[in-house]
Protein backbone atom coordinates (compact mmCIF):
# COMPACT_ATOMS: atom_id res chain seq x y z
CA UNK A 1 0.00 0.00 0.00
CA UNK A 2 1.54 3.62 -1.02
CA UNK A 3 0.58 4.76 2.35
CA UNK A 4 2.86 2.46 4.25
CA UNK A 5 6.29 3.68 2.24
CA UNK A 6 5.62 7.55 2.71
CA UNK A 7 7.51 8.19 5.89
CA UNK A 8 6.55 11.43 7.90
CA UNK A 9 8.66 14.59 7.65
CA UNK A 10 10.60 15.42 10.99
CA UNK A 11 8.39 17.60 13.20
CA UNK A 12 9.52 21.38 13.24
CA UNK A 13 8.71 22.78 16.64
CA UNK A 14 8.42 26.22 15.75
CA UNK A 15 5.43 24.84 13.10
CA UNK A 16 1.67 24.90 14.85
CA UNK A 17 0.32 21.63 15.57
CA UNK A 18 -2.96 20.48 14.11
CA UNK A 19 -6.19 20.79 15.48
CA UNK A 20 -7.58 17.91 12.74
CA UNK A 21 -7.62 14.33 13.90
CA UNK A 22 -7.34 11.14 11.80
CA UNK A 23 -11.15 10.18 10.49
CA UNK A 24 -10.13 6.65 9.03
CA UNK A 25 -8.45 5.48 12.42
CA UNK A 26 -10.37 7.85 14.57
CA UNK A 27 -7.31 8.02 16.94
CA UNK A 28 -4.30 9.84 15.23
CA UNK A 29 -3.42 13.28 15.03
CA UNK A 30 -3.62 14.94 11.27
CA UNK A 31 0.38 16.35 10.15
CA UNK A 32 0.65 19.18 8.15
CA UNK A 33 2.50 18.37 5.19
CA UNK A 34 4.51 20.54 2.49
CA UNK A 35 3.95 19.76 -1.26
CA UNK A 36 5.52 20.85 -4.00
CA UNK A 37 4.12 23.67 -5.84
CA UNK A 38 0.72 23.89 -3.53
CA UNK A 39 -0.77 26.80 -4.22
CA UNK A 40 -1.74 27.69 -0.91
CA UNK A 41 -5.58 27.26 -1.34
CA UNK A 42 -5.46 24.22 0.65
CA UNK A 43 -3.60 22.50 2.89
CA UNK A 44 -2.49 18.77 2.76
CA UNK A 45 -2.37 16.35 6.09
CA UNK A 46 -1.15 13.04 6.58
CA UNK A 47 -2.61 11.13 9.72
CA UNK A 48 0.83 10.22 12.51
CA UNK A 49 -1.30 6.44 13.33
CA UNK A 50 -2.48 5.14 10.02
CA UNK A 51 -1.12 7.32 7.05
CA UNK A 52 -3.88 8.24 5.86
CA UNK A 53 -3.42 11.12 4.11
CA UNK A 54 -6.13 14.10 2.90
CA UNK A 55 -6.57 17.53 1.48
CA UNK A 56 -8.68 19.59 3.87
CA UNK A 57 -9.38 23.25 2.48
CA UNK A 58 -8.68 26.02 4.37
CA UNK A 59 -10.33 28.45 6.80
CA UNK A 60 -9.55 31.76 4.62
CA UNK A 61 -10.50 30.24 1.67
CA UNK A 62 -14.18 29.10 2.63
CA UNK A 63 -14.65 32.43 3.86
CA UNK A 64 -13.26 34.12 0.69
CA UNK A 65 -15.64 31.45 -1.23
CA UNK A 66 -18.61 32.57 0.96
CA UNK A 67 -18.33 36.21 1.06
CA UNK A 68 -17.57 35.87 -3.11
CA UNK A 69 -20.70 34.18 -3.42
CA UNK A 70 -22.94 36.29 -1.38
CA UNK A 71 -21.84 39.27 -3.18
CA UNK A 72 -21.58 38.05 -6.28
CA UNK A 73 -24.71 36.06 -6.33
CA UNK A 74 -26.80 39.61 -5.08
CA UNK A 75 -25.28 41.18 -7.62
CA UNK A 76 -26.03 38.76 -10.14
CA UNK A 77 -29.78 38.20 -9.15
CA UNK A 78 -30.19 42.02 -8.70
CA UNK A 79 -29.41 42.34 -12.57
CA UNK A 80 -31.47 39.30 -13.57
CA UNK A 81 -34.04 41.00 -11.62
CA UNK A 82 -33.83 44.65 -13.39
CA UNK A 83 -33.76 42.56 -16.85
CA UNK A 84 -36.89 40.65 -16.05
CA UNK A 85 -38.48 43.78 -14.97
CA UNK A 86 -37.13 45.64 -18.25
CA UNK A 87 -38.47 42.67 -20.24
CA UNK A 88 -42.02 43.08 -18.54
CA UNK A 89 -42.15 47.27 -19.09
CA UNK A 90 -41.74 46.73 -23.14
CA UNK A 91 -44.20 48.52 -24.23
CA UNK A 92 -43.89 47.90 -28.26
CA UNK A 93 -41.04 45.17 -27.67
CA UNK A 94 -38.83 44.97 -30.66
CA UNK A 95 -36.86 41.72 -31.45
CA UNK A 96 -33.23 43.45 -30.69
CA UNK A 97 -34.57 44.35 -27.58
CA UNK A 98 -36.44 41.65 -26.28
CA UNK A 99 -33.11 38.86 -27.61
CA UNK A 100 -30.80 41.83 -25.86
CA UNK A 101 -32.71 41.66 -22.25
CA UNK A 102 -33.11 38.00 -22.74
CA UNK A 103 -29.22 37.44 -23.55
CA UNK A 104 -28.46 39.68 -20.39
CA UNK A 105 -30.90 38.15 -18.50
CA UNK A 106 -29.39 34.47 -19.44
CA UNK A 107 -26.36 35.72 -18.34
CA UNK A 108 -26.86 37.06 -14.79
CA UNK A 109 -28.92 33.53 -14.21
CA UNK A 110 -25.46 31.60 -15.32
CA UNK A 111 -23.31 33.68 -13.08
CA UNK A 112 -25.95 33.06 -10.42
CA UNK A 113 -25.37 29.36 -11.12
CA UNK A 114 -21.96 30.02 -10.90
CA UNK A 115 -21.91 31.64 -7.63
CA UNK A 116 -24.44 28.63 -5.78
CA UNK A 117 -21.50 26.36 -6.75
CA UNK A 118 -18.95 28.40 -5.22
CA UNK A 119 -21.47 28.85 -2.08
CA UNK A 120 -21.64 24.38 -2.32
CA UNK A 121 -17.89 24.00 -2.49
CA UNK A 122 -17.66 26.31 0.64
CA UNK A 123 -20.70 24.21 2.67
CA UNK A 124 -18.62 21.08 1.93
CA UNK A 125 -15.43 22.47 3.14
CA UNK A 126 -17.12 23.56 6.25
CA UNK A 127 -18.33 20.26 6.73
CA UNK A 128 -14.82 18.12 5.31
CA UNK A 129 -13.33 20.74 8.53
CA UNK A 130 -15.90 19.40 10.89
CA UNK A 131 -15.18 16.36 10.34
CA UNK A 132 -11.83 16.29 11.08
CA UNK A 133 -11.79 18.54 14.31
CA UNK A 134 -14.28 16.04 15.87
CA UNK A 135 -12.74 13.94 17.81
CA UNK A 136 -13.84 10.22 18.16
CA UNK A 137 -15.59 9.31 21.67
CA UNK A 138 -13.34 6.14 23.80
CA UNK A 139 -15.35 3.00 24.39
CA UNK A 140 -17.69 2.74 27.31
CA UNK A 141 -17.24 0.07 29.34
Amino acid sequence: MPNELFSLPPEDPHTQRSPFWCTECKSGKMRPIPQEGDAGFTDSYICEECKHRDTIPGLSNIMNQIVTSILGGGIASYLALLYIMKLANLQQPQFGEVLKHSALLLVSCLFIGGFVYVLTEAIVGIAQRRAYTQRAKPPSI
